[in-house]
């Protein structure tokens, strides 16, 4: 094997670096997402029931003929 085919194998340490930085961001963006997806489902999860409780406490007090019918 010449120099030249052997320095061809190896890569330098700035393209290491480059290469580990496309990886860890990729997986991070992944790891975003997926967090993101995850937080909205919780925060959805809390206004419905949120919004449950509240229908409920609503329908005894004096006022409740003028809440609407209860969603599906």
């Amino acid at each position: 094997m010449s120099d030249q085919d052997e320095a061809e194998d190896h890569l330098s340490e700035e393209e290491i670096d480059q290469q580990f930085r496309e990886v860890a961001d990729k997986f991070i963006d992944l790891a975003n997402g997926q967090a993101a997806e995850y937080f909205r489902g919780q925060y959805q999860s809390m206004l419905d029931k949120n919004m449950r409780n509240y229908r409920e406490a609503f329908e005894t007090l004096p006022y409740a003929h003028l809440m609407p019918d209860k969603p599906n």
